[in-house]
């Protein structure tokens, strides 16, 4: 077996360490020590391994029947009704993509993605393991099985760009809540949308239909909900099998900062063990990185309250009312708030 718990000291044969693309250029991504995290972050293993495990649970070596039943059963939400999109059992996610049911998951830290999916109707399974971040492939397990079952698939939805142009893009545009920090930005360039996720490349979108766009670049689509007063509300948006509702964030209102201020802000901040959050500044703009993370410019919605547009996420700089020097900054990513601490030199 290629299978343990992992540990800062241990020492593996052909050991993959996480490698994390920057400035067209990988380096070696930040190395979490993660041997609190259980099953959720502290296990190595291989893609034979993987497959061994599933081929156990699948065939009743390692669950009774009955546990696997409530397994794999989803959960209800508070109102009695399964959630929209992606079903959630008792740690796999149960999905269907093109009328083929699937169970599996999903995970990643810094450097690393893995992919474990099982067809229970056609007794396949589908492991996919990277160790650099982009992924070099489209790491969709779905698109490896349907080289095997595709007779069996329902036909996939055949786009065709629509012959006119909407004339009120400008209602579609802004950001929108993709969970867990994650944004995509919806941006209007001469007569049509594109659309950019949290860390990944601008891609221009193309209507089907009013309201009803696509990506080209990959199997994706969204389309946006309006209210009875016209105004946008969320998005449908499905790539593969995956389908979430994404609802459109509030417009906010942007300044231009007090640029002198910023040499009270920058410097490097402690956010947690792991991440250090180093703020810049150049030609009149702040910056904030975080360890082993893309730059993000900062955009002030006051003089100490700024916005990344890329996630949902603030930084508010706290000015010691005695010295006024900022030594902390209130860092809000989706529902989390803590204090980073700027390091002293």
């Amino acid at each position: 077996s290629n299978t343990g718990v992992h540990k800062p000291k241990i020492q593996l044969t052909n050991e993959a360490f996480g490698y994390q693309a920057e400035n067209e250029t990988y380096r070696r991504a930040l190395d979490w020590n993660m041997d609190w995290a259980g099953g959720a972050g502290s296990l190595y293993s291989t893609v034979g391994d993987l497959y061994k495990w599933n081929e156990a649970v699948f065939n009743d070596k390692v669950l009774k029947p009955e546990s696997l039943k409530a397994a794999f059963t989803p959960v209800l939400l508070n109102n009695g009704k399964e959630p929209a999109g992606t079903k959630y059992g008792y740690g796999w996610a149960l999905s269907e993509y093109r009328n083929i049911p699937s169970i599996g998951h999903s995970g990643g830290l810094h450097g690393f993605i893995s992919q474990l999916l099982r067809l229970p109707k056609e007794n396949i399974t589908v492991v996919m393991l990277t160790n650099v971040l982009p992924p070099q492939v489209e790491l969709d397990p779905m698109k490896i099985a349907e080289l095997y079952i595709w007779k069996g698939m329902a036909k996939q939805t055949s786009f065709k760009q629509a012959a006119t142009v909407e004339k009120d893009l400008d209602k579609y545009t802004g950001r929108y809540d993709f969970t867990n920090g994650a944004v995509m930005l919806i941006s209007k360039e001469n007569d049509g949308l594109y659309a950019q996720l949290s860390g990944q490349p601008k891609f221009p979108i193309f209507p089907s239909a009013p309201g009803k766009y696509f990506w080209k670049v990959v199997d994706a689509k969204i389309e946006f909900v309006s209210d009875s007063t016209g105004k946008v509300t969320h998005g449908k948006f499905e790539q593969g099998s995956a389908k979430i509702d994404v609802q459109k964030m509030k417009d906010l209102t942007f300044i231009q900062p007090d640029t002198t201020q910023f040499v009270l802000y920058k410097g490097s901040y402690k956010y947690t063990d792991n991440i250090n959050i180093d703020i810049t500044s150049s030609n009149g703009k702040l910056y904030a990185q975080g360890t082993g993370q893309p730059r993000y410019e900062l955009a002030a919605l006051s003089d100490t309250e700024f916005l990344i547009r890329e996630l949902n996420a603030t930084l508010v700089f706290k000015k010691d009312p005695s010295s006024g020097k900022v030594d902390t900054i209130a860092v809000k990513v989706a529902s989390d708030m803590r204090d980073a601490v700027r390091i002293k030199q």
